[in-house]
């Protein structure tokens, strides 16, 4: 890397580090500032997200419309925000715990198979704040997980700017309370041949496949919200490969801040279901969630290619 260029990462790194010391309440009230910053200054995917949010909700006027768009703004600014505050964790475990930013549930129904010596897929969406997720055992009240943290595995695309790939990584590590022994954090191009050599270890495997397909191939036409639209099939056709069992994660927001995230049964053994009707099944259960809490979506993705973006 240039001097120059690794001179301007470093200041920005440290720049970062220095925000992410601040409170919790200090990023969220950052956040909420972003969000409107993000939708009046910069209009970031303001039309992308305003036809998403139309199409969804055809029922809805004019005015709910945007007030679900202001929502979506000020959330969408404020996971950003809570993802850089996220990064102090990585040296100061005790923070994130005493922060209560995140509660999960349900994970009874993931020891269930581990108890049986099964591998789990989960399945999971971009609602929540999908950065957080690495402080998972953190989050947990009531029964451990039966596994330990690093056979927790999480699939993730890599970015094109080599800075922001790095960072966001890093921060994607920051909630582990073991990270040294932790090396599940695999870029989907290498995850087929980690879950074939860890098949029979008993991990949980996290796929977030709600985004338009990076390629063409090996996908499947479903419906979401109104529309038609293509999908991604690699984790089900994975867990149909090796007979997983298939799990639903509900990430939801919080009235008063933070979230909550909960394991929800999904198919017992995919092998032995059709992988466009499972698929399927997995766009009605987001829809669902969505419908619950309009705001809390990803909305600023080309979703869907028919609406000519």
């Amino acid at each position: 890397m240039p001097s120059e260029k690794k001179l301007k990462y470093s200041l920005l790194s440290a720049l970062l580090g220095f925000f992410s010391l601040m409170p919790l309440r200090l990023h969220r009230a950052f956040g909420a500032l972003a969000g409107w910053v993000m939708s009046n200054v910069v209009r970031y995917r303001k039309d992308v997200a305003l036809k998403n949010v139309r199409n969804a909700f055809p029922d809805r006027s004019e005015e709910q419309i945007r007030a679900i768009l202001k929502k979506f703004y000020r959330y969408l600014g404020t996971i950003y925000c809570e993802a850089i505050w996220f990064g102090s964790c990585r040296k100061n475990p005790r923070r994130l715990a005493g922060s209560n930013i995140c509660e999960l549930s349900g994970q009874e129904l993931l020891n269930g198979y581990f108890k049986q010596g099964r591998s789990v897929l989960v399945l999971l969406s971009h609602t929540g704040n999908f950065e957080l997720f690495s402080g998972i055992m953190t989050y947990l009240k009531g029964e451990p997980l039966a596994v330990p943290e690093n056979h927790l595995c999480v699939s993730y695309k890599r970015l094109h700017n080599e800075f922001w790939n790095d960072f966001i990584y890093r921060n994607r590590l920051s909630g582990l309370q073991c990270p040294q022994e932790y090396d599940a954090l695999v870029e989907s191009s290498d995850i087929l041949r980690y879950v074939y050599r860890h098949k029979d270890d008993r991990f949980a495997f996290h796929f977030i496949t709600d985004q338009y397909p990076y390629v063409e191939s090996h996908n499947v036409e479903v419906e979401f919200f109104n529309l038609k639209t293509i999908s991604m099939t690699g984790g089900l056709a994975m867990a149909a490969k090796f007979s997983m069992p298939v799990v639903y994660m509900r990430f939801s927001c919080r009235p008063k801040g933070g979230y909550a995230m909960e394991y929800l049964p999904f198919c017992e053994n995919a092998a032995k279901e059709d992988i466009k009707e499972l698929t399927q099944k997995y766009y009605r259960m987001i829809e669902d969630d969505i419908r619950t809490q309009p705001w809390n979506y990803l909305w600023t993705h080309k979703r869907w290619k028919t609406l000519n973006y």
